[in-house]
């Protein structure tokens, strides 16, 4: 790995110790971590954004009962569905991503 080495700019101080350069590689289009969901708009219209999934997503659960009985009923298969399904899921859109 190659070294990258700092110099002071100022007469009479030593430079600090050689740091390693990082060897995180990223596609052209990674934006970086911190990045999910801000389409490279304003702070303030991710945080609109963020705060409407936060709501939605809150009412969906205070009252989705009251829509779908489904998740509160005794059912085995569909205990193994909603366990299983997530996992099964990525491990599908993983084996079909090139590499």
């Amino acid at each position: 790995m190659p070294l990258v080495h700092r110099y002071a700019s100022v007469a009479g101080r030593s430079s600090p110790a050689p740091q390693r350069a990082s060897p995180i590689v990223r596609a052209s289009g990674d934006r970086g971590p911190g990045s999910f969901g801000n389409d490279g708009n304003s702070d303030v219209v991710f945080v609109a954004k963020l705060a409407a999934v936060s709501f939605g997503g809150a009412a969906l659960i205070k009252y989705g009962s009251l829509v779908l009985d489904v998740p509160f009923e005794p059912n085995g298969a569909l205990a193994m569905t909603l366990v299983l399904g997530p996992p099964i899921a990525y491990a599908a859109l993983m084996f079909t991503q090139p590499k």
